[in-house]
């Protein structure tokens, strides 16, 4: 999928996406000249595994963000 369709999936806005997730090294993505590509199971798996953490050091993104 394209970026547009992944904003889509996520229920996301592009730029949340670059915010927290794009420039993650572990984020599933191929970059195709100025084009990003997504496999959906791959990102379908990653935002388990993303949550799961998340959720597992108190629910809230941000603060989780700061302790990495």
């Amino acid at each position: 999928m394209n970026s547009k369709q992944l904003a889509s999936y996520l229920n996301m806005s592009w730029n949340s996406i670059c915010t927290h997730l794009l420039y993650e090294e572990e984020f599933p993505k191929i970059r195709l000249g100025s084009k990003w590509l997504f496999n959906k199971k791959d990102v379908q798996l990653y935002m388990q595994k993303y949550y799961d953490e998340v959720k597992n050091n108190g629910g809230d993104i941000l603060k989780y963000k700061k302790k990495g």
